[in-house]
């Protein structure tokens, strides 16, 4: 019985020893480092970029419904005020940017002489700014002369985008009246505006008209219309109505004014 007992020791302790050695080679191959907490570090930096505002302005005359000269002379509406000056009935030379009235009469009297050609002028605006303003003045040319109703003569501008049957939309033109990529019609408006007085442009049955002359007007201003961007797939396209206003007795002379349209994107 003790040999049994001391034998069973015997394989105890070589069983221990066994286990010893198998712990000592697994801590060997398991480095004491993965039992331990991990540890992290952050750093940051700053990315930077100021992208910059890009503008297209393009123009034509003389449009019906799509951006481009028509190749159709444009109609020229007139109103006489009570007096007997005449205007010509399309514009004469049919020249993709120039707008042009042709031989105008003027009332031997006071009256003014109201001319306007339809589908003047169509301008594309391609830009990434969301404040953007659009407008436009005469720039050299303009006539000095006064008369009895001075000036002798005035441009004005009214409004295709936003406009009904026989009436002229609104300048400025908001965003609600500009369809990304649609051109306005400028047969929707094809009567005259009455401006029986040389003073002011006159609204259209309330839709406010802009002066051309002088320091201009504004087509577009960056708090109402102009705050979408457009890309050169859906331009937005202001179209304008020209009328030439002729004072009673205005002097005779070939008179050649220069428009200029400013687009600003801020």
């Amino acid at each position: 019985m003790a040999a049994f007992a001391h034998g069973e020791r015997i394989m105890k302790l070589k069983k221990f020893a066994a286990f010893a050695s198998l712990a000592a080679l697994i801590s060997m191959v398991t480095p004491a480092a993965s039992f331990a907490a991990a540890a992290t570090s952050t750093g940051t930096i700053t990315v930077k970029w100021n992208t910059q505002a890009t503008a297209t302005l393009l123009l034509h005359t003389g449009y019906t419904t799509t951006f481009a000269h028509s190749g159709v002379a444009a109609t020229i509406k007139q109103l006489q005020n009570g007096g007997a000056g005449t205007c010509q009935a399309s514009d004469p030379t049919n020249t993709d940017l120039t707008v042009d009235f042709g031989n105008v009469s003027p009332d031997s009297a006071a009256n003014v002489t109201d001319c306007l050609e339809v589908g003047s002028q169509v301008a594309s605006v391609v830009t990434n700014s969301t404040n953007w303003t659009l407008t436009q003045a005469a720039t050299t040319g303009y006539p000095a002369a006064t008369c009895s109703r001075n000036p002798c003569f005035r441009l004005c501008g009214y409004a295709n985008n936003g406009a009904s049957a026989g009436k002229h939309g609104a300048f400025p033109v908001t965003t609600a009246n500009i369809t990304a990529g649609s051109v306005p019609s400028s047969a929707t408006a094809a009567n005259a505006v009455t401006n029986a007085a040389m003073t002011a442009c006159a609204a259209d049955a309330g839709n406010a008209g802009i002066t051309l002359d002088g320091t201009g007007g504004t087509l577009v201003n960056g708090t109402t219309g102009g705050t979408v961007g457009y890309t050169t797939a859906s331009p937005a396209y202001i179209g304008m109505d020209i009328e030439l206003l002729i004072a009673g007795n205005a002097p005779t002379g070939q008179q050649t004014v220069t428009e200029t349209a400013t687009l600003t994107a801020n």
